[in-house]
């Protein structure tokens, strides 16, 4: 007992010193602060690349409808546009058909043209007309329905075979092409009808960019670039050396197509490249401004651009400089600016252009030596079953620009146009729908204009005569026919042929009319439709 008790007071004051010690103990004064070397300042981070935006995932199955006939001989491919912004169901209805029983509807799409005042030159009057665009092979049968009644006419004249009922036309085509639906001669507020053949395409090929249907512009596509042009932002497309970009129907791109110092590039697809955004209300050029062409093609070679429509270019549709080995098939163009020519080309050789449809406000087909940076001759160029229509200038222009040197001047040869129908011609300021106008010491020879047909031009249909340009003259034109050539007056006067030399030195030799008639009336010697002067020789007539 003893024992327990002082082992607890010995426990007790055991807590008690403890307890003691913990109160009592002073605190340990602060610490002063040690001074440290400073930080090394941490450099700004690099600003991450923003990611660029891919283009709209959309395999086109729900915008592509093909449909084929039951007995399986027929089929057509059909297309819906990426935007109510550019079909309008005001003027027309188009339905398209395998059988003649179930129709199929069409998307009518928008475009504008223009016509130029003839009394107030560069002032104009804007007008909207209408595309149709599908693929078919077999036979089809096209419902075409526009709100008024009246006399109907399409073009090429007897190209097609179709039937009206009050405000209605039955078409039937079992070959593809590019027509015009007018109701009441309405030249402005027509139809164009892009039939195309069915195409066979592998979207996932080596080095193809594939867009399908849908709107492409520089806020939704990693391939446009926004390139400065004296100033103003241009959407650019740069296609490289040896990729294809395949542009879907109904896929629209809003952007210029650049293919430069390329070999084996292809833009081929039944979609839209749509520039009309750089067209001015009042359809006049700012010309201290850029104005960027649809198409561009520069020191290249081995190019095919295929299948695409223009909408509305503010330049050229296709521009092509010091480039060779270029085939344009199945492209269709419309364009109302001022200098929108459909294919010009400049110091460029072996040249091929086939069923093409250029409704343009200059020339449809250019064909220069010498120009701006292009430098040198053009020669072999091979233009075949093509549809022209030039709200403004000519149908064809060759010659002009060159480079004005006398000794060792540029040649443009081997030029051979064929099956070309030319619907209209409005030259308001120039004159000729086939026009060759030499300057700038050019030669123009061995060229063959053979089975055209023109509906409708005013000025002369063929004009051949030398400008001023480089400062000088052309030098010779030489070895030209025109062989199986009709050609209808415009506003009750009759088409002529114009045939002048310059000069004893710069003449025009050997010119060839086989078979051309005008009106009907079969051109001679002897028939006064052809205008001539003193340094044109060696004509001949058959």
């Amino acid at each position: 007992m003893k024992k327990l008790l002082v082992l607890f007071l010995a426990l007790m004051l055991s807590l008690c010193f403890t307890a003691c010690n913990l109160t009592e103990t002073p605190d340990e004064p602060d610490t002063p602060d040690v001074p440290t070397e400073p930080e090394e300042p941490k450099e700004p981070a690099e600003p991450e690349e923003p990611e660029e935006p891919a283009p709209p995932k959309n395999d086109g199955s729900d915008k592509i409808h093909k449909i084929t006939s039951s007995n399986g001989i027929s089929s057509a491919i059909l297309y819906d546009a990426p935007s109510s912004d550019y079909i309008s169901d005001d003027e027309y209805t188009a339905e398209l058909s395998l059988d003649g029983k179930t129709f199929h509807k069409l998307e009518v799409w928008t475009a504008r043209v223009a016509m130029q005042h003839p009394d107030a030159i560069g002032t104009y009057t804007t007008h909207t007309t209408y595309f149709v665009n599908f693929d078919f092979e077999g036979e089809v049968t096209l419902r075409i329905t526009h709100k008024s009644a009246g006399d109907v006419r399409i073009r090429p004249i007897d190209k097609s075979a179709y039937s009206t009922e009050g405000k209605t036309t039955l078409l039937t085509l079992d070959e593809a092409g590019q027509f015009s639906y007018e109701v009441g001669g309405d030249i402005y507020g027509n139809l164009q009808i892009f039939a195309n053949p069915i195409e066979e395409f592998d979207r996932n090929a080596d080095d193809t960019i594939y867009l399908g249907p849908g709107l492409y512009n520089a806020d939704n596509c990693r391939y446009i670039r926004m390139e400065d042009k004296n100033g103003v932002r241009t959407p650019v497309f740069n296609i490289s050396s040896g990729v294809t970009l395949y542009l879907s129907g109904g896929a629209v791109l809003q952007a210029a197509v650049v293919i430069k110092d390329d070999d084996g590039s292809r833009l081929m697809g039944r979609g839209v490249i749509d520039m009309l955004m750089w067209n001015t209300p009042d359809n006049n050029r700012d010309t201290t401004l850029p104005y960027p062409s649809a198409i561009m093609i520069s020191n290249s070679k081995n190019i095919t651009v295929d299948g695409i429509i223009i909408r509305n270019p503010s330049a050229y549709c296709i521009n092509g400089g010091n480039s060779s080995s270029v085939t344009v098939n199945n492209v269709k163009a419309i364009a109302s600016m001022p200098w929108t020519d459909g294919f010009d080309v400049m110091a460029c050789s072996d040249m091929t252009v086939k069923n093409s449809f250029f409704r343009t406000n200059d020339d449809c087909i250019a064909i220069y030596a010498s120009r701006w940076d292009n430098v040198g001759s053009s020669k072999n160029y091979t233009i075949t079953n093509c549809v022209l229509w030039a709200d403004n200038a000519h149908a064809i222009n060759i010659g002009s620009h060159g480079s004005g040197n006398a000794t060792s001047p540029d040649v443009i040869e081997n030029i051979k146009v064929k099956d070309i129908d030319i619907l209209e011609v409005h030259s308001v300021n120039t004159t000729g729908a086939i026009r060759l106008h030499n300057g700038g010491e050019n030669i123009l020879k061995d060229m063959s204009f053979e089975d055209i047909r023109m509906e409708f031009t005013l000025g002369d249909a063929i004009r051949l005569h030398f400008v001023k340009d480089n400062d000088t003259y052309g030098k010779l034109i030489q070895n030209i026919t025109f062989k199986n050539i009709s050609a209808k007056h415009a506003l009750g006067e009759q088409s002529k042929i114009y045939v002048y030399g310059q000069d004893d030195n710069r003449i025009i030799d050997g010119i060839t009319f086989d078979n051309v008639t005008i009106e009907g009336v079969k051109v001679t010697e002897s028939s006064g439709l052809v205008k001539k002067n003193a340094f044109a020789k060696n004509i001949i007539y058959n």
